[in-house]
């Protein structure tokens, strides 16, 4: 019974940290997208600009 205890405490407790630890992960990807967002767009400004 102890063991059987012990398996739900730890199914439950991986799956709520699983689920903050896969928020960080979304969170650094999108911070990750933005960046490069950020700088395909200054770079294509940059281009247009030495075009002139």
């Amino acid at each position: 019974m102890v063991r059987d205890l012990l398996a739900i405490v730890t199914t439950f407790s991986a799956r709520l940290y699983g689920a903050r630890g896969g928020k960080k992960v979304r969170q650094g990807f999108r911070e990750l997208i933005a960046g490069v967002e950020r700088d395909e767009k200054t770079g294509k400004e940059q281009k247009e600009t030495y075009r002139i």
